[in-house]
C-alpha cells in the first residue's frame, strides 16, 4: 500500500495450487503365440498433489485378443471388446494394480490401449503393442500291437506324429531303428531302410497344424529277448532329433 508522505507497507502469502494427477501403465509380455493365455497387469496411480475422484479405467482390446478374464469388479463390455473398472477416489501417491488375462486368436501386431479419467478433466493413455506368432509343435508316439510274440510271429509298430501346435510345419522326418531280433517285413508308408535294421522314411513336405501322420511298419521276431526299438522325429521347426523307444519281448515256444 501506497500513501501520501510516501508512507507504503506490504506483505505477502505463499498458495499452494494442488492437483491431481493420473498414471497408467500395461506390463507383460510383448511377443505371444497363437491360443496361449497372457496375463498383463494394468498400474494406475495418482503421481498428482491431490485426491482424484471417480476415476474410470478403460482397457480397449485388440480383436485379435479374446477376453478371458480380470478381477476387483472389472466388466467386460462385449459390443465395444472393452474392459472398465471403477474407483471412487485415489489419494495421493495410492498406487493400485489389476489382473488383465487374455488369449490371442489372430496372428501379427495388436494393440492394447488403456485410458484412465477422473474429475478435474483427468485423463491418462497407455498403449502397449504385442506381436502375436503361431507355433509349430510336433508330439509323438510309438506303440506296438502285440507284446510279447514268439519267434516267426509278427507285430506291427505305429507311429503317430501330430502337429498341436498353430502353425504350419516342415520337412517333417521319421527314422526307425530296429534292433536285431526284429526283422522289416512290411510298412505302410514310403520308406528305404539299409539292410542293418534303419528305416528311413520319405520326409513330409508340409504338416498342417492341428494335423497328425501315422506311420504302420510290420515286423518279424526273429531271435528271443527284449527288443527295443527307436523312433526318431525331426522337422524344420523342431531340427533337433527327438527320440522315443517302444520295447517288444520275443519267446522261443518250448
Amino acid at each position: 500500500m501506497v500513501a501520501d508522505d510516501e508512507l507504503t507497507a506490504s506483505d505477502s502469502v505463499n498458495i499452494e495450487v494442488v492437483a491431481p494427477q493420473l498414471a497408467i501403465e500395461l506390463e507383460g509380455p510383448a511377443r505371444r503365440f497363437l491360443e496361449r493365455q497372457a496375463t498383463y497387469q494394468i498400474n494406475i496411480a495418482n503421481v498428482g498433489s491431490a485426491e482424484a475422484s471417480n476415476v474410470e479405467i478403460v482397457a480397449y482390446l485388440d480383436r485379435g485378443f479374446s477376453f478371458v478374464g480380470t478381477e476387483f469388479q472389472g466388466q467386460y463390455d462385449a459390443s465395444r471388446h472393452a474392459v472398465y473398472w471403477s474407483l471412487a477416489e485415489l489419494p495421493v501417491e495410492a498406487r493400485g494394480a489389476v489382473p488383465l488375462t487374455l488369449l490371442p486368436i489372430e496372428q501379427g501386431e495388436r494393440a492394447i490401449r488403456l485410458e484412465a479419467r477422473g474429475d478435474l478433466n483427468l485423463i491418462a493413455r497407455h498403449e502397449k503393442k504385442v506381436n502375436v506368432d503361431a507355433l509349430a509343435e510336433l508330439t509323438f508316439s510309438i506303440t506296438d500291437d502285440a507284446d510279447p510274440i514268439e519267434v516267426g510271429s509278427m507285430a506291427t509298430y505305429e507311429i503317430r506324429i501330430i502337429n498341436r501346435g498353430s502353425r504350419d510345419d516342415a520337412d517333417v522326418k521319421l527314422k526307425l531303428q530296429l534292433p536285431p531280433g526284429l526283422e522289416l517285413v512290411s510298412s505302410e508308408s514310403d520308406a528305404s531302410t539299409d539292410g542293418r535294421g534303419l528305416i528311413v522314411f520319405a520326409p513330409q513336405a508340409v504338416m498342417a497344424a492341428r494335423s497328425e501322420t501315422v506311420h504302420r511298419v510290420r515286423v518279424k521276431g526273429t531271435a528271443p529277448g527284449t527288443h527295443v526299438v527307436k523312433a526318431i522325429v525331426a522337422s524344420r521347426e523342431a531340427p533337433v532329433a527327438v527320440t522315443k523307444e517302444e520295447s517288444t519281448t520275443v519267446y522261443a515256444d518250448e
